[in-house]
């Protein structure tokens, strides 16, 4: 006769071996998938599917388990986690894993040493991390993962603690397989200094900043982002010219700092970062069904300049909350979501001098308006529509820039519109304005533009800070596109906010050959600016107008900054 310890240990034993988990693994269309390796987590014993796809892992506790399916690295099936409750002998039934596509590379430093213990991480475009097994990089850098179709954010991350920075592929539409080939992660330098108020130099805590390479444009994933209860902050940074960005937190009153063209040559100390002190401009957006969420809030001074605002996005709720300067006059712009299907708004100027609330702003239902633009060399990729109404004012529309097959889709209110479309910089389309649109329900609108006589283009090594009066970098392009040279009346200006111009040297006239002319690193003396217009975005700008007409051949602008 069993004893009753033993008969309480054979109890215990069955009551473990109930608490199970089992299952059957199949792709799409139903069929079972072999080999997939199936992991609770939490301390049990991972399982694999078998020829029928099925599993069944036993030991385990009456509790919720984070459960892994992982396809072998190189198999083109997308991982799964779910959340599992386990209750007894628990079966999950079928556990059907999407078809994926590999995305693969080789990190690499800029030595091309491969690099071991990369974490890939991939993103949707709402920020939502993907589950990527097997997403570490191996002794010689290479990396593969399985993505589904989509648009996704792949991030290259270094091991922690390594002095080498992130790399990221943003916005990669994939329905095939991706080899990012040979993914250099720069080595990082050390970047340190302190947020303070700009009159009482007390710390700013939790400050958010954020870096762009100002050569390519592409964001620097930064491990550590935020300024701590001192004020101070340390960046791993690549050696280059960055641009950088400082948000206050939510609710904080002071506003937040562009800082354009920093150098960062080595272990760099930028000191104080002084943020002004403001008060906050609030209000809610809705629209003809509730509240707007997603809008995006520009705020303009009276000078035309743009304020920089953290945080200017409308919550779930519509309401927005945005530090400006105290004693100005400022005007709100708002761009709904692009799916939103609503007009935008640009209020009328508010005096601002306490904390201030607008109010709800109702934005109106739009009417719908798609086409495509073309030009003579095809497609206008990233041409801008403006839509005006009968009195020359200026409507918000949002989805107004071509994507790369020249298609836009926008909306606007109905009504007798003129609509003008400018063509991207260095493109040979010619920008044109049509009057008396009629736009009374969905309506297509196609453009064909007509060829310029001549193409310009001009840039910067970023969007520099230089002294007053000191000299500006610029690399200009100028080209006839008619069979003989092209007679022009050059002109090189400053445009401040506000549209005044500032000449940089007298109009000169010339030919423009039917060669392209592409000079590089011109150093260019600036005109002095107005006190007003210091610290503010302002654009240098090559314009060729024709002699007989004065009509404008072509334009082109680059940003900088006065300090």
């Amino acid at each position: 006769m069993l004893s009753r310890a033993v008969m309480a240990l054979l109890a215990c034993s069955a009551s473990l071996l109930a608490q199970s988990l089992s299952g059957r693994v199949v792709d799409q269309n139903g069929l079972p998938v072999a080999g997939i390796t199936v992991d609770p987590g939490h301390g049990s014993t991972a399982a694999s599917s078998n020829a029928s796809g099925l599993f069944t892992i036993t030991g385990l506790q009456n509790r919720s388990y984070d459960c892994e399916y992982r396809p072998s690295q190189g198999t083109p099936l997308v991982g799964r986690l779910i959340v599992t409750n386990v209750n007894g002998a628990t079966n999950v039934g079928d556990i059907v894993l999407q078809p994926g596509f590999l995305v693969s590379g080789t990190a690499q430093t800029q030595t091309g040493v491969g690099i071991l213990g990369c974490n890939v991480n991939v993103y949707d475009q709402s920020g939502t991390k993907l589950f990527t097994p097997h997403d570490g990089s191996i002794a010689n850098g290479t990396f593969t993962v399985a993505v589904p179709a989509g648009t996704w954010d792949v991030r290259i991350v270094p091991p922690v603690g390594s002095l080498l920075i992130a790399r990221q592929f943003l916005r990669r539409a994939i329905s095939a397989n991706l080899q990012l080939g040979n993914v250099i992660l720069p080595t990082a330098y050390q970047v340190t200094g302190t947020v303070v108020d700009s009159q009482t130099s007390v710390p700013i805590g939790s400050t958010r900043i954020r870096a762009t390479n100002a050569l390519t444009a592409e964001p620097v994933l930064l491990p550590a982002d935020t300024t701590n209860t001192f004020g101070s902050f340390s960046l791993l940074l690549p050696y280059g010219v960055m641009d950088l960005e400082f948000d206050p937190p939510v609710g904080n009153t002071h506003l937040g700092k562009q800082v354009f063209g920093a150098f960062v040559l080595g272990n760099t100390a930028l000191g104080q970062v002084r943020l002004q002190n403001g008060v906050m401009l609030s209000g809610t957006v809705g629209g003809p069904t509730g509240a707007v969420a997603g809008a995006d809030l520009d705020v303009f001074a009276a000078d035309g300049s743009k304020v920089y605002t953290a945080h200017d996005v409308t919550a779930a709720n519509g309401a927005f909350s945005v530090p400006v300067p105290a004693g100005g006059t400022y005007r709100l712009r708002i761009e709904p979501p692009t799916t939103a299907g609503l007009v935008g708004h640009f209020g009328a100027p508010i005096v601002v001098t306490t904390a201030t609330n607008v109010g709800t702003i109702t934005l109106a239902a739009g009417v719908a308006v798609s086409g495509t633009i073309t030009g003579p060399q095809g497609p206008e990729a990233n041409a801008n529509l403006n839509f005006f109404d009968t009195n020359g004012v200026e409507i918000v529309t949002v989805g107004d820039h071509t994507d790369a097959a020249g298609h836009y889709t926008t909306h606007v209110p109905a009504g007798t519109l003129r609509i003008d479309v400018e063509s991207a910089e260095g493109s040979h389309g010619a920008a044109t304005s049509v009057s008396g649109v009629s736009i009374s329900g969905t309506t297509t609108w196609n453009r064909t533009l007509s060829a310029k006589s001549i193409v310009t283009a001009v840039s910067s090594f970023g969007t520099p800070t230089i002294l007053q009066g000191g000299l500006l970098p610029v690399s200009p392009f100028l080209q006839g596109l008619a069979s003989s040279s092209v007679p022009t009346l050059l002109d090189l200006l400053v445009v401040l906010p506000s549209g005044q111009e500032l000449p940089v040297f007298p109009t000169f006239a010339l030919d423009v050959i039917p060669f392209p002319i592409q000079l590089t690193g011109v150093w260019i003396p600036m005109p002095s600016v107005p006190a007003a217009s210091t610290g503010k975005l302002l654009k240098f700008v090559v314009r060729c107008r024709d002699p007989l007409t004065n009509a404008v051949q072509d334009s082109a602008s680059t940003e900088f900054v006065v300090q």
